[in-house]
């Protein structure tokens, strides 16, 4: 059976900084590991922050550019799987950039924290961190560092502009409020521990039972999307996409899916599906082009980073060159079960290329910032969660 990636989706649903001068606050590197926390130790640095204009009289309300390092640093005994961070942020911070994360919700950036009670990271492309004791203490496996760039609204220094609160969002640990060395420190961390009453639900229960699986319980959505790797090559891979509705009475009518290549890859053919642009120029003339030379680039169906595909006319459905995949083909329409349980799954397949370091058929990822949206106004508005791989 291939690999599995699953999404859940749940029913919902700016300003770009130019840095200048001036009022420039640097600070000491972060310290060693808290030797005390056998738990997962959360920390966040503010490693400096820049004056940018406009200048305003009120010192609340100036702008600077900021650079953050946010760390998740499992200490514990058991592996953190598909982890998810979550930050409160308090000065307004927009976020320009996130790299070692995405944002769970799959926003985009620049990203608005002021309406967040928290701002939840998931970990890219490390979503799981081993034990120190499964790796012999290797900080690559057991540590996942997010560098943030972006705009914050505070006090000059000494004043540090830092979250009120770190946390992560799994309900079976327990994280104290964050402690900071001194007043004019830059650093705040908390020890998370797990949490002695959590009882997780019988599904949770069923597949933790299972100590020889690596995988998580499949989550529960109004939609769920399953990136299904059904074969695999050195240099490239087939996934077969699947989009199954769990709403009893919501529709989708002209379903429209993107998401977001992290590692270069780019998408060569398609069968039960067809990119809204069909473009290789960004291969052509990119590292794509470099690497693979002697490849055609003139069948290769879309390089773009964010591709968005359409679902095809039922007219193709027995088409041998696009057509031919079961549950493709029905112009992105997709009921409910409580309407036609036939009618309540999409899929097609694709054939995607990787590139340099991930040529290697073992080394799969998932793409991340999955969108789904449908063509008429009486559709729900979708936000999708980050691919969990599942049994």
């Amino acid at each position: 059976m291939g690999s599995h990636l699953l999404l859940g989706l749940l029913v919902l649903v700016l300003v770009v900084v130019c840095a200048q001068r001036s009022d420039s606050q640097s600070v000491a590197p972060a310290p060693a590991p808290d030797v005390g926390c056998n738990g997962v130790q959360l920390s966040y640095s503010l490693d400096r922050r820049e004056k940018i204009r406009p200048f305003v009289s009120d010192p609340a309300s100036q702008p600077y550019s900021f650079h953050a390092t946010a760390t998740v640093l499992n200490s514990g005994t058991t592996p953190l799987k598909s982890w998810s961070l979550l930050v409160a942020f308090r000065h307004d911070e927009i976020l320009v950039s996130a790299s070692g994360a995405v944002l769970t919700d799959a926003s985009d950036f620049p990203y608005n924290t002021s309406g967040d009670a928290t701002t939840s990271f998931s970990g890219y492309p490390n979503p799981d961190l081993l034990t120190p004791i499964a790796t012999a203490g290797d900080l690559s496996l057991i540590q996942a560092q997010i560098d943030l760039v972006g705009t914050l609204f505070a006090p000059a220094p000494p004043y540090a502009p830092l979250p009120a609160s770190l946390s992560l969002a799994d309900p079976s640990f327990l994280c104290p409020p964050p402690s900071r060395a001194s007043n004019a420190s830059t650093l705040i961390s908390t020890c998370c521990v797990p949490d002695p009453s959590f009882s997780p639900n019988a599904t949770d229960a069923a597949a933790l039972a299972n100590s020889t699986t690596s995988f998580l319980p499949r989550r529960a959505g109004d939609l769920t999307i399953s990136y299904d790797v059904l074969q695999a090559y050195p240099s490239s891979y087939l996934a077969l996409v699947t989009i199954e509705n769990h709403n009893p009475l919501a529709r989708l009518d002209n379903w429209r899916l993107s998401w977001e290549w992290k590692r270069q890859e780019f998408i060569y053919s398609l069968k039960g599906a067809y990119p809204l642009e069909v473009d290789a120029t960004g291969c052509v003339y990119g590292p794509q082009g470099q690497y693979y030379q002697d490849l055609d680039f003139s069948k290769v169906l879309n390089c773009q980073r964010s591709p968005v595909v359409l679902d095809l006319p039922l007219s193709r459905y027995n088409d041998s060159q696009l057509g031919l995949i079961p549950h493709c083909c029905r112009n992105g329409t997709i009921l409910p079960k409580s309407m036609d349980p036939s009618q309540s799954v999409s899929a097609f397949q694709m054939q995607v290329f990787k590139m340099p370091p991930d040529v290697n058929r073992t080394v799969l990822y998932p793409p991340a910032a999955w969108k789904i949206a449908g063509g008429s106004d009486l559709n729900p508005d979708y936000a999708c969660g980050p691919a969990v791989r599942v049994a």
